[in-house]
């Protein structure tokens, strides 16, 4: 099974050891890491445990070959916004033409650190003044 474990880990900014010390009962990073790259079966119990973990539905962490991910341009903190220092995506519940997303890194306003906003790209056109 081809998972996203590692994709959903990395946009929520958390490390391996972050996700083993979540799951419950606790496991180790090295398990993680194994169960990220594929070198150890993944579950369904696996599978939820994880997701438990990372905060996110199962489904969430299962590559789907008709699902395009959603590019994140920018991460929200308590600085404002700015660009991603690595190539970040993340699951979409459904994916649109144009959409892109928006990861929380710090809570700001109604955002709490972990949260993703998906958005739909604008042109210039689309604002009113």
């Amino acid at each position: 099974m081809i998972t996203a474990i590692r994709e959903v880990r990395r946009a929520k900014g958390l490390t391996l050891d972050d996700v083993a010390k979540r799951c419950d009962p606790p496991t180790t990073a090295q398990t993680i890491g194994r169960l990220e790259t594929g070198t150890r079966t993944v579950s369904i119990g696996w599978l939820n445990r994880i997701a438990a973990a990372l905060g996110v539905e199962a489904s969430d962490l299962v590559t789907l070959p008709d699902r395009t991910d959603l590019p994140v341009v920018a991460i929200l903190d308590s600085r404002g916004a700015h660009a991603p220092r690595r190539t970040m995506t993340v699951p979409p519940p459904q994916v649109a033409p144009g959409q892109i997303a928006i990861t929380v890194a710090n809570g700001t306003g109604d955002y709490r650190a972990g949260d993703v906003i998906w958005a739909a790209t604008l042109a210039p056109r689309d604002f009113t003044t």
